[in-house]
């Protein structure tokens, strides 16, 4: 016949961990279940965003249509046309992707 165990008893393998009790579970030092879901650090913000960004098909498209505009022997119209707006998207972008980034930590 098996004896059952008590509520309190433990043995020296087994996790003790009361359910809405933070007192006593707090003085064991567990690991928590910390989770972090950031994409980016201070330092890789930039270069990973610009990646990114510049993977996406429009992006790269006007990236190319300014690099040819700086060529003034095959374009009418001044860089700055393209360069605005191209810069005005990527900066949108940016901080989008900034403020998600910051939220999800």
């Amino acid at each position: 016949m098996r004896r059952r165990r008590s509520s309190y008893y433990f043995s020296e393998n087994e996790r003790r961990i009361r359910a809405n009790d933070r007192e006593f579970n707090a003085q064991f030092k567990y690991a928590d279940n910390f989770i972090k879901t950031s994409k980016y650090t201070l330092l890789t913000f930039l270069p990973f965003n610009l990646l990114e960004q510049f993977q996406r098909l429009a992006n790269f498209y006007f990236l190319c249509l300014l690099v040819l505009q700086l060529i003034p022997a095959i374009s009418s119209l001044t860089p700055v046309t393209t360069a605005i707006p191209l810069i005005g998207v990527l900066t949108l972008t940016a901080v989008k992707d900034a403020y998600d980034d910051i939220v999800s930590i």
